[in-house]
């Protein structure tokens, strides 16, 4: 009996442990696995030069076109430009994740996504870009998902420059 009752009291600890993990985590397991993977596959340089001269962010934008909501993942060396955006969320940055910022519209199309809401402008304000400023390089590829049933299904991969 007190054997059966360490097994219970084991496994309930273990479960309440994965889901305080599962509600630190920033994103949707969806969404932050295609992040990281974009990320892998573009990483931020490493080359001090271009390094000290951008303003290095991976940017998330949420959007409607027509009836389909729309995600797109792109890495930007001039930083974000805060116009035109209902909602700017971000720095969020860990040990896995780079500089990376959430755009989307009051309608909130993130929302499915988004676990946890950050709103930091002092965060922000270091990836604005300096008006006059000459940052390093074009875009790399932007990936745009679709979204159906709460899963990002690649749409295209938009290349406007082959050297990043």
């Amino acid at each position: 009996m007190v054997i059966v009752l360490m097994l219970l009291v084991s496994c309930k600890s273990k479960n309440n442990s994965k889901s305080q993990v599962d509600k630190k985590a920033w994103f949707s397991q969806e969404l932050n696995s295609k992040l990281l993977d974009y990320q892998n596959l573009y990483p931020l340089p490493i080359d001090n030069k271009r390094k000290k001269s951008g303003l290095y962010v991976y940017i998330v934008s949420f959007y409607k076109t027509h009836s389909d909501t729309m995600v797109t993942i792109k890495r930007a060396a001039d930083g974000i430009y805060l116009s035109g955006w209902n909602l700017i969320l971000g720095v969020y940055q860990n040990n896995q994740l780079a500089p990376t910022i959430i755009r989307d519209t009051s309608s909130f199309y993130s929302k499915r996504f988004i676990n946890k809401m950050i709103s930091d402008s002092l965060s922000l304000k270091q990836f604005q870009p300096i008006e006059g400023a000459a940052y390093p390089e074009s875009f790399p590829p932007v990936y745009e998902y679709k979204v159906e049933n709460d899963r990002l299904l690649l749409n295209r991969i938009d290349t406007v420059w082959n050297q990043w």
